[in-house]
């Protein structure tokens, strides 16, 4: 994924960061693999094109966000949560979640089934 800056959380720390970012949890945690991102990043642009509000910077610019991915398992189904993020607050966002309420469009969750190829569940922060 060249130009992209994104971390795969482990299996292992996927519940925390899942956690601290939604406030939630599943059932079943998993390591993505790299071919499944590398599907997601070719897929997200037009995705982000058809659902983002047209002024969004999500839509123009997103090789300035960097991202976290977790693996997650909904309703049955392996999903990647990918979490976007284009400010870190300060924090090591290799070694720590990034969660914001109210950044604006600087961050952003959705979720990616890498068996249809579809994403789901698009979250932009409010405010800004």
């Amino acid at each position: 994924m060249p130009g992209v800056q994104g971390l795969i959380v482990g299996e292992a720390e996927a519940g925390r960061f899942y956690a601290a970012i939604t406030g939630g949890t599943s059932p079943h945690y998993w390591t993505p693999e790299k071919a499944h991102l590398i599907d997601l990043e070719t897929r997200i642009g037009a995705y982000l094109r058809s659902k983002a509000p047209p002024t969004s910077k999500l839509r123009k610019d997103l090789r300035s966000y960097r991202r976290q991915y977790i693996g997650i398992v909904r309703e049955e189904r392996r999903v990647v949560f990918a979490n976007f993020f284009c400010e870190t607050n300060r924090q090591d966002w290799t070694r720590k979640p990034i969660a914001v309420d109210d950044g604006g469009d600087c961050f952003f969750q959705l979720q990616f089934d890498p068996e249809k190829h579809a994403f789901s569940g698009l979250v932009i922060q409010k405010g800004g």
